[in-house]
């Protein structure tokens, strides 16, 4: 045996499929028996399978996913690499951005960080900002704003690796 794992594209995807879904069930699951029974043991023990909470199952299942996708994107870097392939740099960059959501997603840095309300405090009314629902979506108002200014500098960044990519591989992107 050479040590190779073969897992069909199809398999993969079903198993991931399953596995959300399952966590999403759960998920409701919960909330419906806080709601009609409210907090005790059981719903607190339950509260692992939570993915509305950080530390829980599905957090770490999405933590090992990112992971996962690192390690693949790296060996690509490796392989392209040994190739003498154009833009295997892009692969290199691909894997170290995965593997830093990957633990932020277990570490929780992004909660850490200052929220755009201290940042731009001076450009909006105290009004507005001190308001219960602008408090209540502030962490989606910070999380939309940092990942789409991210998301556009890595599009970017990314435009020339896009371009030499295989037609049908540049789609999957």
């Amino acid at each position: 045996m050479n040590g190779t794992i073969l897992v069909r594209r199809r398999d993969f995807i079903w198993a991931q499929y399953c596995i959300v879904t399952t966590f999403l069930l759960l998920t409701l699951f919960l909330y419906l028996y806080l709601e009609v029974r409210g907090d005790d043991v059981f719903a607190r023990g339950f509260g692992v399978f939570d993915v509305g909470k950080e530390n829980s199952v599905p957090t770490w299942f999405s933590s090992f996913n990112l992971l996962l996708s690192s390690f693949f994107l790296l060996s690509i870097f490796v392989a392209s690499r040994r190739a003498i392939e154009k833009g295997n740099r892009y692969w290199l960059l691909l894997g170290l951005i995965f593997l830093a959501l990957s633990i932020d997603e277990v570490a929780g840095i992004h909660e850490r960080s200052g929220t755009l309300r201290y940042l731009f405090a001076f450009m909006v009314p105290t009004e507005i900002t001190s308001s219960k629902f602008v408090e209540s979506i502030q962490w989606f108002i910070d999380a939309s704003f940092f990942t789409s200014i991210f998301a556009l500098v890595v599009f970017v960044l990314f435009i020339p690796f896009l371009r030499q990519l295989p037609r049908r591989t540049a789609g999957l992107f």
